[in-house]
């Protein structure tokens, strides 16, 4: 059996493990190493940094072809050198009203969910999504990040203090960088 062939099935083992068959990862962001011994007996080692973790939410699993998920940017955003995210960035807004949007109106209604994915240089698959969820007149936050294109996004352990710390810079702009430039 290939490496690739040994990743793909401890991938599946794990996936069925965390989850007793359904479609989660175990260890999104984990190495896995596999060895041989002289008998032919396999051994894997898995260091689990996430274990079994919360999958990207239903209402915005498929932000990219969702009609109530619009692309606020109209190329891909590049890499700040003080952005935390690696990779060149696109941001949608799911559950705003189109006329709000293409006015730049903020505050955000309550329901909305802003999406970014990041793209890494040489990939053509997201490995992170963060989300900013408007409640109650505020914004919860959460980010969800996978290793490879045919894994699902499982949430990382992120502070929202991190993300808050970081959109302060926006308060005004209701705590969102990207306007709409369709």
């Amino acid at each position: 059996m290939k490496w690739t062939d040994l990743a793909t099935t401890e991938r599946h083992s794990a996936r069925t493990a965390c989850s007793g068959g359904a479609s989660r990862t175990a260890g999104s962001g984990s190495q896995g190493r596999a060895l041989r011994t002289r008998s032919g007996t396999r051994f894997v080692a898995v260091l689990a940094l996430v274990g079994c973790a919360d999958q990207l939410p239903d209402d915005v699993a498929n932000y990219r072809t969702d009609p109530s998920c619009v692309l606020m940017n109209a190329e891909p955003l590049p890499q700040r050198s003080d952005d935390p995210h690696e990779g060149e960035k696109n941001v949608y807004a799911c559950g705003a009203l189109a006329s709000k949007l293409q006015a730049n109106a903020r505050p955000f209604d309550d329901g909305v969910v802003i999406v970014k994915e990041s793209i890494r240089r040489d990939s053509d698959y997201p490995w992170l999504v963060s989300t900013a969820r408007k409640t109650d007149s505020g914004w919860r936050w959460e980010e969800y990040t996978r290793n490879f294109a045919d894994e699902p996004f499982l949430s990382i352990p992120v502070g929202e203090n991190v993300c808050i710390d970081c959109h302060r810079r926006v308060q005004g702009a209701d705590w969102i960088f990207t306007v709409y430039a369709r």
